[in-house]
């Protein structure tokens, strides 16, 4: 029997099967696509036992669609081939993206800091509005780390499992170990991860 626990994104519990669904079409989207911003995304991760799949999908108002996938020990690929995260080891040399809430908080204050710094010292600080999108970015190579406060769940399990297993690193930004219930998240190429931490 299927058990629909969250209904805006989705998690469904069946036996020993979850799934856990996030399509980024909300309200956000709607407002960036008024303003020509079309990024959209769906996120599937299914857990069977301790495997792991997920499929990112682009969506239709994409300027391309891309097909991520991964599985536990399988590998990141895109589009059917295997991927890596970027092998840059230097701040200074480094894209990064970040991602704000809607609740101006001390999380959202403390982003707002970290955002100033790292766009003094890197390439660039990048908010795109799809924490699925950030993550499988860095898990492609073409950015170096993503950082986020206040995401759900349904935001981070995909995202999460393609970045390690394109070789990256994830955890809290205060450098703990990472649960998808944590409150904050950062993904990175790895080499970077203690050079954008907050540990």
């Amino acid at each position: 029997m299927w058990q629909v626990l969250f209904a805006s994104s989705l998690i469904i519990a069946s036996g020993t099967y979850v799934y856990i669904c996030s399509s980024a079409m909300t309200f956000e989207q709607i407002f960036r696509s008024v303003h020509g911003l079309k990024v959209f995304s769906v996120s599937l991760l299914a857990q069977i036992l301790s495997a792991l799949m997920v499929e990112f999908v682009g969506g239709p108002m994409c300027w391309n669609t891309r097909t991520f996938s991964a599985t536990t020990g399988g590998g990141a690929f895109c589009n059917g081939e295997r991927i890596q995260v970027s092998e840059t080891n230097q701040v200074e040399r480094s894209l990064l993206v970040t991602g704000f809430g809607y609740d101006h908080d001390d999380a959202w204050a403390t982003n707002i800091d970290l955002f100033r710094e790292f766009t003094d010292v890197s390439r660039g600080v990048r908010r795109l509005g799809a924490a699925a999108v950030d993550m499988c970015h860095v898990a492609l190579g073409i950015v170096e780390a993503y950082w986020e406060y206040r995401l759900k769940p349904w935001d981070m399990a995909a995202g999460v499992l393609m970045v390690e297993e394109a070789g990256g690193a994830v955890s809290r930004m205060d450098g703990g170990k990472f649960c998808v219930f944590d409150r904050s998240v950062l993904v990175s190429n790895g080499v970077l991860h203690e050079k954008v931490s907050l540990f």
